[in-house]
């Protein structure tokens, strides 16, 4: 099991591996700090799983073989870089054919600039991230394959420093191309229905998605602040359209939420290249279960003896 809490301690995702060798989770991007707890009963896990917790991009050192976490940079707001920042933007330049140019003002100070591009859902396009010396421009071309997870948000970090790097500024601008609908199709309506009894079981369904190759299913938990909370996300093949969920709702929660995506492609995606890509559309709903009440004992039934030879019931 792995716990995810956000800088002020509040509970963001609790994952239930099972027998999956990695849970995903994906926050918004300059976000902040976050704390990874990992629970195992087997003991032969101790060792096996390794994490790194940054603040942002350039922010080394933040959790360092345990280091204390009070060293890591301030999280950065709309006011980081203050004045020096004003009039720090990006543009971006559609040059046709899946290429895009984009300028930045010079900041003072800067040696470095770093350059990323994250797609409509903050994950990070693989190949686009670089660090630039000194240039205030850079161009780059995309993968076909990736033109519909738009649209795109293009970010450029400023800083100076080689051994201890300093961040000053942070320019971020949304794009997309012209004629590349952001979802293929209109949307998807989902469905679930509570099998009758006492565990904690619900039937799926949705309607088709046109081109979908693979659906996933992510199944949150609404929290105590009304914020969403990751439980688990299923892979099913694009020709089914029901699924049979149990075992991924904890009795910690009684309220739920049930997102279905729709993906082109059902490989290739992910950091092992064993997820869906290519978004096509999503839709999700709410499920509610009853909420546990206290245990009330009713009377009492047996027999006392004692010692006498009469037995009372009672």
């Amino acid at each position: 099991m792995v716990k995810v809490r956000n800088a002020q301690g509040g509970l963001i995702a609790l994952l239930y591996g099972g027998d999956a060798f990695e849970d995903r989770l994906v926050v918004p991007p300059l976000s902040g700090r976050y704390e990874v707890e990992v629970l195992s009963e087997d003991p032969q896990q101790q060792g096996t799983v390794n994490l790194l917790v940054t603040c942002s991009d350039a922010a080394p050192g933040c959790i360092d073989g345990g280091a204390d976490t009070a060293a890591c940079p301030p999280c950065i707001d709309e006011t980081f870089g203050g004045e020096l920042c004003a009039d720090f933007a990006v543009t971006a330049t559609d040059e046709g054919g899946g290429a895009f140019s984009f300028a930045w003002p010079a900041v003072e100070g800067a040696e470095w600039y770093i350059f990323v591009i994250l797609d409509a859902w903050g994950t990070l396009v693989a190949d686009s991230p670089v660090l630039l010396e000194g240039d205030t421009s850079h161009a780059y071309t995309f993968n076909p394959a990736d033109l519909d997870r738009g649209p795109f948000t293009v970010g450029v970090r400023a800083g100076r420093g080689r051994d201890v790097a300093e961040l000053l500024c942070v320019g971020l601008t949304t794009f997309a191309f012209e004629g590349v609908p952001a979802e293929a199709c209109s949307g998807i309506g989902v469905n679930v229905a509570v099998v009758p009894g006492e565990e904690r079981r619900v039937v799926a369904s949705w309607t088709a998605a046109p081109g979908a190759a693979a659906y996933t299913i992510h199944v949150y938990a609404y929290g105590d602040d009304g914020g969403l909370i990751g439980i688990r996300v299923l892979t099913v093949p694009g020709e089914h359209i029901t699924y049979h969920l149990e075992g991924v709702f904890p009795a910690d929660y009684s309220r739920f939420q049930i997102s279905v995506r729709a993906y082109s492609e059902a490989t290739g995606g992910g950091a092992f290249g064993d997820m869906p890509q290519g978004y096509l559309c999503g839709g999700e709903t709410d499920v509610e279960f009853p909420k546990p009440g206290p245990v009330e004992w009713g009377p009492r039934r047996g027999r006392d003896c004692g010692r006498r030879r009469q037995c009372d019931t009672y």
